[in-house]
């Protein structure tokens, strides 16, 4: 088990009495004194807006309001429901154990570094730990999805139609997807389809919920002063259609990551104006690299290490419903950084489609991605 480097003697146990290994009691005092520091730093502003710097601070406040806002809604999570998310006929008995085991380990670990600055990196994180698990019981599902998905593609191609043998594909997608589903419940807790701007009503009561109010009040407030923009939210509702970088693909409010690193300056230009042809009024963050890199509470980030920053502005912030990524995939990865992404798209919906000058998308980027395509130089 993950022990507490920091936080001793407390062992952050998020989950309900029944679970807590710790006084709630302690837990909420050493997450509040966290979050009224946080929110002393939250920048003024007024009606024009945030400026540049004050924009990036105020986007990782939020950054920080969200994961609170998570690790409070675990600590409310009920006996029952969590039961219900790890009692899947996917995984074994011991499995189900072992994965209770892996959720209260990431929920310490997450809270740990939420709580303390001088919090220390463990050898292998928690966050690590349950990818991988996570990725060892999707694997199968994973692949046969993929298959059915290719023979059903090759069905629709043939010059004669088999309904029958298109319909059977078509449920073995919608089984592999269900299965896939639920891992990810089990793994992740249940964030499909949970959008960022939950009420306080829509929460389960419990020892955080005074606290977590605050934090939904807080993170409104900050959404108010981040959208202090006429772009903040497209007002057209029309579904727009067209191809950028070689993927053919519809969205009605559609954000753009450009990476504008030396080697890929010189395809913005023509990249920017086949973007503002087929969607106009489109969001665009461009950032020096594509790392995916992650972490919950930063109070600065450096140029490579705000891809998944402008993710979490375009989606939260400004309600896209798709993000057009275009870089070289070079840079690293990280399981806490393909975590974040995967919740991200998981619970907004939104699609994502991304082009690469290099490297194709490996590990478990790949599945998160809606299309791809090998940009043509």
């Amino acid at each position: 088990m993950f022990i507490m480097r920091l936080l001793a003697p407390l062992i952050l146990a998020l989950t309900t009495h029944a679970w807590a290994k710790t006084d709630p009691a302690k837990l909420l005092t050493s997450l509040e004194k966290s979050y009224t520091e946080r929110v002393a730093e939250i920048p003024a502003t007024d009606d024009k807006g945030l400026q540049t710097d004050d924009r990036l601070s105020a986007l990782l406040h939020l950054r920080y309001l969200t994961v609170l806002e998570s690790i409070l809604a675990g600590l409310n999570t009920t006996e029952e429901n969590l039961k219900k998310q790890i009692d899947i006929d996917e995984l074994t008995g011991s499995e189900k154990k072992r994965t209770l085991e892996l959720r209260m380990d990431a929920l310490e670990y997450r809270a740990a570094s939420l709580a303390s600055p001088d919090f220390k990196e463990p050898r292998t994180s928690p966050i690590e730990k349950i990818q991988k698990a996570y990725e060892r019981k999707a694997r199968k599902p994973t692949l046969e999805l993929a298959k059915a998905q290719k023979a059903r593609d090759q069905e629709y191609e043939r010059s004669s139609l088999n309904e029958r043998k298109v319909d059977e594909l078509s449920e073995q997608i919608k089984e592999h997807k269900k299965s896939l589903t639920a891992l990810k419940a089990a793994f992740f807790g249940a964030n499909v389809g949970k959008a960022f701007e939950l009420p306080i009503d829509q929460y389960a009561n419990g020892p955080a919920s005074d606290l977590l109010a605050k934090v939904i009040t807080t993170r409104d407030q900050l959404l108010v002063t981040l959208r202090i923009d006429p772009l903040a939210v497209a007002n057209n509702a029309d579904a727009k259609q067209g191809e950028v970088g070689g993927i053919n693909f519809k969205a009605t409010n559609l954000g753009v990551i450009l990476d504008n690193s030396s080697s890929m300056q010189p395809h913005i230009p023509a990249l920017k104006k086949e973007i503002d042809k087929n969607f106009p009024g489109s969001h665009y963050r461009e950032i020096y690299g594509c790392a995916l890199t992650w972490n919950a509470a930063p109070k600065t980030l450096g140029q490579r290490e705000q891809v998944i920053l402008s993710m979490e502005d375009l989606i939260i912030v400004k309600k896209t419903d798709a993000i057009y990524w275009f870089s070289d995939l070079r840079d690293a990865q990280t399981p806490a950084g393909l975590a974040r992404i995967s919740e991200l798209f998981d619970r907004s919906g939104a699609a994502f489609y991304v082009s690469s000058v290099d490297q194709k998308p490996k590990g478990e980027l790949e599945p998160l991605i809606t299309k791809f395509s090998k940009f043509k130089k």
